[in-house]
């Protein structure tokens, strides 16, 4: 097995149970090799070659985990290191750092990390409290060190922590010190999360926190009580749902709008708690949850509001709604612990597409808890039920427009959170162990034909995910620990290990909206985007009222610059009358807007 690769003029150096060389034509054993797994290899462009790992000799040397290739032999560092060693990184003075599971290089005290300056190893400072598993250099030559510890250098430094040559100093970006419940990104890519929480990083953050792939923020003073979703539509506002009575210190019931600078409260709100929130394609947004009143109207668990105001979707339902999803066609699904609406029977799953509520077959035996619906309309059902329509689908289930059928042998216990990726794979995560009959640890992933675990998964329960445009699975739960790293409440699957919260990427690199041109126009204006990769691709016009204008793309679009024309007219051919309009861009989980402005 290989366990690490490196790069030099040389070639390609791969790292496993023996060193190999690859000099662009064939493989080759670097000396006799090693009595023991290389876990870390790094090479100085002068000719050397370092590895670390499990051993303890190297080409017949003694050399105690960690040892160089000069080319024609291996020697030893020093008296080495007393434990593995798993990372390792040059820096631009030529000192070579080490990283593992080791407390001493030779009889300096050296607490998982040490340094050799080409004569002798020496500690940094107090290192940290457990092992190393990653190591990189900054072009300042700041070390930056990841692992399993919770200290270094005595200070506290949650997974991840950075050396300035003198002392250790935590990132600003280590999780949150209570639940996540809720996450979702804007359309920069900006990472936002909500739940139990008081503090992001560093950030005094009440129940809701901003991650803009550098470090935590506030968003104001948060929430006076938990939040339990969150959704951003696509022109920069923010919605937040939970069991809060203020949201920046302002009077918001249970729901609220943060603009990018202020809360505001969307009228006077709901009488109880909402659980759940999604906006259409026209911004309109809608509400789930146990209240029975909306802007002190009667809207019972369900309602919606166009930007004025709150209305009731028809007699709503009898009970708790816990979920809610819309499809492009304008559809509002709804899952929960309900079983009527009016005298209509739905079992816990309904839809209402814009004037009554209907049923989706027969229903659950037992209460939805999450929804996805796919781009090419598929309804995706998480839970706690064990049929779906008749049909034996333990916790997770889908629909295809007519009837329910199961995901293979589904999940063991509760799904409390769905998502469909670009390629139509679905997220499940919840508090199961198995998905399928094999072991996965609150995450599974279902291709079309089977489930698999996304590696070892999360020590507790996942509550809600994300899912940015370069495929990355953000996960927020109760759990402390994600892929067997310590990851307090936040981690991100980046497709072959999930980590904590300090590796986060920004999410939209290669997407971007450009600005129309000419902007304001008359005759016709140019929208321009970029894709990094093929994708299938909306941009739609928009007033200012919400309102669908015009859909000027539908379709699948090549990677690189492509653009659409738009004359002021509607999808009827009829000039629009002057005014502000918005672009939107939406492809995959990545979405943009643009104003317009349409003149005589």
């Amino acid at each position: 097995m290989t366990n690490t690769l490196t790069w030099d003029a040389a070639g390609l150096f791969a790292g496993g149970d023996v060193v190999d060389h690859w000099d662009g034509t064939s493989w080759g054993q670097v000396g006799s090799g090693t009595d023991s797994d290389v876990y870390a290899l790094a090479a100085d462009g002068l000719g050397n070659l370092y590895a670390g790992g499990a051993f303890t000799t190297a080409g017949g040397v003694s050399a105690s985990h960690i040892a160089k290739w000069n080319g024609t032999s291996w020697s030893a560092l020093g008296p080495g290191l007393n434990g593995v060693v798993r990372a390792l990184a040059l820096g631009p003075d030529g000192s070579l750092y080490a990283g593992g599971e080791f407390s001493f290089a030779g009889a300096v005290y050296a607490s998982h990390i040490a340094r050799w300056d080409g004569a002798a190893w020496s500690g940094l400072n107090t290192g940290t409290n457990g092992p190393i598993y990653a190591l990189a250099l900054d072009g300042g030559g700041t070390l930056y060190a990841g692992g399993s510890f919770s200290a270094a250098g005595g200070q506290a430094a949650l997974a991840v922590a950075r050396w300035n040559g003198v002392s250790w100093s935590a990132l600003a970006g280590v999780g949150t010190d209570n639940t996540v419940r809720a996450l979702t990104l804007d359309y920069r890519g900006e990472l936002y999360a909500g739940g139990d929480f008081l503090n992001a990083g560093r950030a005094n953050a009440v129940r809701v926190a901003r991650w803009n792939g550098a470090g935590w923020s506030p968003l104001g003073s948060g929430m006076n009580a938990w939040v339990s979703d969150l959704v951003a539509d696509g022109g920069g506002l923010l919605y937040a749902g939970g069991s809060f009575s203020t949201a920046g210190g302002v009077s918001a019931n249970r729901v609220a709008m943060w603009d990018g600078t202020t809360w505001w409260a969307l009228g006077s709100g709901m009488n109880s708690s909402v659980a759940s929130l999604a906006v259409d394609d026209r911004g309109v947004l809608y509400a789930g949850g146990d209240f029975t009143t909306a802007g002190g109207a009667s809207a019972s668990r369900v309602a919606r509001w166009d930007g004025t105001g709150w209305s009731p979707l028809g007699p709503g339902l009898n009970n708790s709604v816990l979920a809610v999803a819309v499809d492009h066609g304008g559809n509002l699904y709804a899952g929960g612990a309900f079983v009527f609406a009016g005298g209509t029977t739905l079992n816990c799953i309904a839809r209402w597409d814009g004037t009554s509520w209907s049923p989706l077959g027969t229903g659950m035996n037992g209460v939805v808890r999450a929804l996805a619906v796919a781009r090419d309309g598929t309804l995706y059902a998480g839970g706690s039920f064990t049929t779906a329509g008749g049909v034996v689908a333990s916790r997770v289930a889908r629909w295809n427009g007519t009837s329910w059928s199961a995901l293979g042998a589904g999940v063991n216990q509760n799904v409390y959170t769905l998502v469909v990726d670009g390629d139509g794979k679905l997220y499940a995560g919840g508090a199961f162990t198995s998905a399928g009959g094999g072991t996965a640890n609150n995450v599974a992933r279902w291709d079309g034909a089977g489930w698999s675990p996304l590696g070892s998964g999360t020590d507790a329960a996942i509550a809600d995910f994300a899912l940015d445009a370069r495929g990355n699975l953000y996960c927020g739960g109760y759990f402390a620990n994600a892929g067997n790293k310590s990851s307090s409440h936040l981690g991100v699957w980046h497709g072959d290990a999930i980590v904590g919260v300090p590796g986060l990427p920004q999410a939209s690199v290669g997407f971007a909206l450009r600005a129309p041109a000419p902007n304001p126009f008359t005759a016709s204006t140019a929208v321009t985007f970029d894709l990094p990769r093929a994708a299938d691709v909306r941009l739609e016009l928009f007033d200012v009222s919400g309102r669908r204008v015009r859909t000027l793309l539908s379709a699948w679009q090549p990677a690189g610059r492509n653009s659409a024309t738009w004359d002021g007219r509607d999808d009827g051919g009829l000039r629009q009358p002057a005014g502000v309009y918005h672009c939107r861009l939406q492809t995959g989980s990545f979405t943009a807007a643009r104003r317009i402005v349409l003149v005589p």
